[in-house]
């Protein structure tokens, strides 16, 4: 894989991974996880298919539909595995907790650390070359102007810090399948704000036909980046 090549693929509601040329890059990825009556099913990976480079685990906060703690047990007794938890506390060993508006080194990688408006962190990755945006659970999901604004001071604080963003994971629908206009909007307000290059609608609870509609207000409202729309569990998008 040459130095600006990469791959995505989807695992299934909010998860991907991103491979570039030294990392896999896991988002919010779970497995199969329940809580409450509500379960998540996502491809389920192996992850001695993944030993030839360095991976790299981010989950966003602690819902049952981020991460997954048995996984994360999991991947313990993979050396060449790195875990990135958004306030979440751990003792695991090659875990690291990162905090709203904090930044951590690894290495040459470079993460920024948003406040999210339900829990946790969204992030901005500054990694091989690219830059990369992941929502985690950070939207305008319609909960009042406090929640709201938290939303728009974090995707301002990542646009302010001036890095071309090459690929944006956003949420455009809630876990019961709808796309409340509030959200909608709060989702195109990051794709014009951050300017990636590449955008993944993501959180459809595998109503991924919500894609396509989301695609649709995007267009309408003006959106002219790329806007990819995963149909299904396993889906790869190649680019550079």
């Amino acid at each position: 894989m040459k130095d600006k090549e990469y791959k995505v693929k989807y695992l299934g509601h909010s998860a991907f991974i991103v491979e570039s040329k030294n990392y896999y890059l896991f988002f919010d990825y779970v497995g199969i996880s329940e809580d409450d009556g509500y379960e998540i099913e996502e491809q389920i990976i192996n992850f001695e298919n993944y030993e030839d480079k360095t991976v790299i685990m981010f989950n966003s906060h602690d819902h049952f539909d981020h991460y997954n703690k048995a996984l994360h047990l999991e991947t313990q007794k993979y050396k060449n595995i790195i875990s990135i938890l958004g306030d979440i506390e751990s003792n695991l060993k090659n875990t690291i907790t990162i905090k709203p508006r904090e930044i951590k080194e690894i290495g040459n990688i470079k993460i920024y650390a948003g406040a999210s408006t339900d829990l946790g962190v969204c992030y901005l990755i500054d990694i091989d070359g690219f830059v990369i945006y992941y929502g985690g659970d950070n939207a305008d999901w319609g909960d009042g102007d406090e929640a709201n604004n938290i939303h728009y001071q974090e995707i301002d604080y990542f646009a302010n810090l001036g890095l071309k963003v090459d690929l944006a994971f956003i949420p455009v629908c809630n876990f019961s399948g709808q796309r409340p206009k509030d959200m909608t909007n709060g989702a195109i307000y990051s794709i014009k704000k951050l300017n990636p290059r590449i955008v993944f609608p993501m959180h459809s609870a595998g109503r991924e036909k919500l894609y396509k509609n989301f695609l649709t207000d995007a267009i309408n409202d003006n959106c002219t980046n790329k806007i990819i729309c995963m149909e299904k569990m396993g889906q790869i998008y190649t680019g550079e």
